[in-house]
C-alpha cells in the first residue's frame, strides 16, 4: 500500500499527492514527474528533466537534461551545457557576455551570424569565401568597398575589383588586377614620378584624347586645344600644321615646305615636311632639301645638293656668288642654256637670245656677226670670212694688226695706214 503524511503519499520510492507520483527517488537522484518550479537558487549537480521545468535560479555543477525549462532568474551551469536543438533568445536586447579569459564559438562545420558565414579562418556570404584570414594577412575575394575613410598603415594587396569610397594609405597600395579609377587623381608630392618596371611598354590611351599640362594627344595627332593636329606623326615622317620655328640650330636631314618657311638656322638629317610658315634662325640641310618658299634671316648651310626648282631671287643692293673651294665654280644647264644678264651661255656659244654671237674653241673665237671695238684692239691674227664694212663703227683709236687675212671685201670710210 501506501503511506500519507498530511496529503503527501509515500508509496515505495514515489513521493506523490494522491494516486499521482510526482518525486521518484534512486540511488543516483530523484525523478520529478511535472513541473519543478523553485523560489530561490537550486544547486544541483546534475539535472535531468523529462517536462517543464520553471526554475527562479539554479546552479548545476554537472550534467543537465531538461525537455522544457522556464528559467525566471539565473541559469548557472559550471559544467558543459549541451543543446540538442537551437536556442532562442526573447529579450528585445540580448547578449551573450564573457567574463573569463577567452571565448571560443566553433562548429564541425561553419558557424552564421546573422548572414556572415565563419568556416574555420575563412568568412564569407553564405557559400561564397570573401575573406581569408591568415597571419598577419587578410585575402579578399571579390570587391572590396569602402563608403568612408580607410586607413591602412603597411600594405594592401588587392588582387580583384575594389570600389573605395575614400582611402587613406600610409604605406603601399599594390594591385595585381587592373584599376578602375571613376574620378581624378591627385599627386601631392612635390615631385611625383610615374615610373614603369615593365619589360615591354608603358601605354595611356583614351577614347578621345589624353592631355599633358596644355598638349593634347589625340591619336597619332598632338595638339593644343581644339586644334589638335598641330604636329602629325606617322610612319614616314611628321606633319607640322601651322608655322615651325626654332630658336636654335635645327638639323634635317631634308626638308619639304609646300608654304612659307622662315630659317635663322637648320640642319636637316632626315625629311621636314612643313605645311605652313616654318621659322628658323639657321639651317643646315645634310640631305635633299624641297621648299616651296623659304624666308631665311640667317645662313643656309647646304652640305650636300640643293636642288631648286624656281627662279632664285637675290634682293641684297649688291650681291655676290663667292665660291670659296679650292678648284673651281662651274655655273651649267643640262638641257639648255644660262644666260648672265642678256648674254647668253649656250655650251661654247655666247649670244643674246636664242642668236650665237662668240664661239669659243681651243685655237680661238669666232664672231658671228659685227665686231665693234672703241679701243685699241690687238689681235695675233684676224680671218673675216664675210664683208667687214668699219663705216658703221666708230673707232676712237689705233687699230693695229699683225697678220690679217680678208677672204672678201674689205671696206674702209677712213684712212687705213699700213706699216
Amino acid at each position: 500500500g501506501f503511506v500519507e503524511v498530511e496529503s503527501v503519499r509515500f508509496t515505495n520510492l514515489q513521493l506523490g499527492v494522491g494516486a499521482t507520483p510526482i518525486i521518484t527517488l534512486s540511488t543516483s537522484g530523484i525523478g520529478v514527474t511535472g513541473t519543478l518550479q523553485t523560489s530561490g537558487l537550486s544547486t544541483l549537480a546534475s539535472l535531468k528533466v523529462d517536462g517543464t521545468t520553471n526554475l527562479a535560479g539554479a546552479t548545476v555543477t554537472g550534467t543537465t537534461g531538461m525537455a522544457v525549462a522556464t528559467v525566471s532568474s539565473t541559469l548557472g551551469v559550471s559544467g558543459v551545457t549541451t543543446l540538442g536543438d537551437n536556442m532562442i533568445m526573447t529579450k528585445s536586447t540580448a547578449a551573450i557576455t564573457h567574463s573569463g579569459t577567452s571565448l571560443t564559438i566553433s562548429s564541425s562545420g561553419f558557424v552564421d551570424v546573422e548572414d556572415v558565414r565563419f568556416t574555420g579562418p575563412i568568412i564569407g556570404f553564405g557559400a561564397s569565401n570573401v575573406i581569408t584570414l591568415a597571419a598577419g594577412s587578410a585575402t579578399v575575394t571579390g570587391s572590396i568597398t569602402v563608403t568612408g575613410s580607410a586607413s591602412m598603415q603597411t600594405t594592401l594587396t588587392v588582387g580583384g575589383l575594389s570600389n573605395l569610397a575614400a582611402a587613406a594609405l600610409s604605406g603601399t597600395l599594390s594591385v595585381t588586377g587592373a584599376t578602375t579609377l571613376k574620378n581624378d587623381v591627385t599627386l601631392e608630392k612635390d615631385l611625383t614620378a610615374l615610373t614603369h618596371t615593365g619589360t615591354t611598354g608603358l601605354k595611356i590611351t583614351s577614347n578621345r584624347y589624353v592631355e599633358v599640362e596644355s598638349v593634347k594627344f589625340t591619336g597619332s595627332n598632338i595638339g593644343i586645344g581644339t586644334t589638335v593636329n598641330v604636329i602629325a606623326l606617322a610612319t614616314t615622317g611628321v606633319s607640322v600644321t601651322g608655322t615651325l620655328q626654332t630658336s636654335g640650330l635645327a638639323t634635317l636631314h631634308s626638308a619639304t615646305v609646300t608654304n612659307q618657311a622662315s630659317l635663322g638656322s637648320a640642319v636637316v638629317s632626315t625629311t621636314l615636311q612643313v605645311n605652313g610658315l616654318a621659322t628658323l634662325a639657321s639651317a643646315t640641310v645634310n640631305g635633299a632639301t624641297s621648299l616651296s618658299t623659304a624666308t631665311l634671316s640667317s645662313t643656309l648651310t647646304v652640305d650636300g645638293l640643293a636642288t631648286l626648282k624656281d627662279s632664285l631671287t637675290l634682293e641684297k643692293d649688291t650681291t655676290s656668288m663667292l665660291h670659296t673651294g679650292n678648284t673651281g665654280l662651274q655655273i651649267s644647264s643640262t638641257t639648255g642654256f644660262v644666260e648672265v644678264e642678256s648674254v647668253r651661255f649656250t655650251n661654247l656659244q655666247l649670244g643674246v637670245g636664242a642668236t650665237p654671237i662668240i664661239t669659243l674653241s681651243t685655237s680661238g673665237i669666232g664672231v658671228t656677226g659685227t665686231l665693234q671695238t672703241s679701243g685699241l684692239s690687238t689681235l695675233a691674227s684676224l680671218k673675216v670670212d664675210g664683208t667687214t664694212n668699219l663705216a658703221g663703227a666708230t673707232v676712237t683709236g689705233t687699230t693695229g694688226m699683225a697678220v690679217a687675212t680678208v677672204s672678201s671685201t674689205l671696206a674702209v670710210t677712213g684712212v687705213t695706214t699700213l706699216k
